[in-house]
């Protein structure tokens, strides 16, 4: 609450009702977390470091010293470590700055990409060879941050990286899961001959991978950020059809170990184009009553007198078979069009979701209880 206090969100926290409230000035929140923020800074880890996020946020620098100490501290978690070094730089970019430098490449990842990130922003121009040295990394994600760095750099050597990058992805050597941080940069730096090679590729996959104008998507990705697309993003609505542990719908296949099952081209296949393979039993069926009605869903359950299907949105219809004067198999009942609702990066994350769906959190749940 404090952290959105001088720009509240107009819906109610509880209710989620629309009630809009003014701006507000945000120093009262400031002086209100500044009186207390000592004592916050040794409670529970999760009030600490969320105090620190909100503290710094709001400008209080005398939390600085401590951010340093984190920071500095070997023996601190590294996800410690790394809030309170962004947290810092908010503060004192050109103390965070120092620090970020120290931080070599075979630290943590969640310690690096800070550390990244930090001297992205602040001291972009002197960091590239820091930038193109991590590009060459183990670590995916550093990997990926560092092509994204590369990108915002106004830099000689940052853009003779980019096309050693490119060159690399039209003769299929770069790791899959930096393709597409590569194609990015290239399209925000590079010249439109150069980008047209990019294009020129992509159509030649194409001529024998009908999913090639999304294969920069299929590695990478953050799960995380998958998984907030599956069950937030209203545009793709994937949880009303599909349940992953108890959560979703019962239209689609269950997909709580899906990524045990399926590998990722499948993943990302069912996604992109859904009516190329379609899940045994998920087929849509298309009933004609005589009453001059048509229904569509899958099955949902049938019997020698009556038919159940449901629909997309979840509602069942039940039809009488003596009633049916024509039925035929549609299309998936996964909707079309999908990809047109995400951008490339989105569909990368929810891909790593689903690929990252590997354990039934409940296995063995029955055995414990008998």
């Amino acid at each position: 609450m404090l952290a959105n206090w001088a720009t509240p969100d107009p819906r109610d926290r509880v209710t989620n009702e629309y009630r809009p409230l003014e701006s507000r000035p945000e120093i009262v929140a400031r002086e209100a977390l500044a009186k207390h923020i000592e004592v916050l800074m040794i409670t529970d880890q999760t009030v600490r470091e969320k105090a620190i996020d909100v503290g710094s946020k709001l400008g209080i620098k005398k939390i600085a010293p401590q951010l340093i100490a984190r920071t500095n501290d070997a023996q601190s978690r590294p996800a410690s470590r790394a809030s309170a070094l962004t947290a810092l730089a908010r503060l004192q970019p050109a103390q965070a700055v120092q620090i970020a430098r120290a931080i070599d490449l075979e630290q943590p990842t969640q310690l690096v990409t800070a550390a990244l990130s930090v001297l992205g922003k602040h001291d972009g121009p002197a960091s590239v060879d820091r930038f193109i040295a991590a590009t060459a990394t183990e670590s995916q994600l550093v990997r990926g941050l560092a092509w994204d760095l590369l990108a915002n750099v106004e830099s000689k050597e940052a853009l003779e990286h980019i096309i050693k990058g490119v060159n690399a992805y039209l003769e299929n050597d770069l790791p899959a899961d930096v393709q597409l941080n590569l194609v990015e940069a290239a399209a925000k730096r590079l010249p439109e001959d150069w980008n047209a090679k990019i294009a020129a590729h992509r159509e030649q996959l194409a001529t024998t991978e009908p999913l090639a104008k999304w294969m920069d998507s299929l590695h990478g990705g953050d799960p995380d950020k998958g998984a907030k697309l599956f069950f937030g993003k209203t545009e793709l609505s994937c949880v009303r059809c599909h349940k992953v542990d108890r959560a979703g719908g019962e239209v689609g296949p269950v997909l709580t170990t899906i990524g045990k099952t399926r590998d990722r081209r499948t993943l990302l296949e069912a996604i992109a184009l859904p009516d190329a393979k379609i899940a045994e039993g998920f087929e849509t069926a298309v009933i004609a009553d005589e009453d001059g009605q048509v229904f569509t869903g899958i099955v949902g359950a049938e019997t020698d007198d009556v038919i159940e299907l449901i629909a997309a949105d979840g509602s069942r219809s039940r039809i009488e078979k003596d009633y049916i004067i024509a039925r035929k198999k549609g299309k998936s009942s996964m909707p079309a069009g999908l990809t047109e609702q995400m951008t490339a990066r989105e569909l990368r994350d929810l891909v790593a979701y689903l690929a990252s769906l590997q354990v039934d959190p409940r296995a063995g749940e029955e055995e414990g209880h008998e």
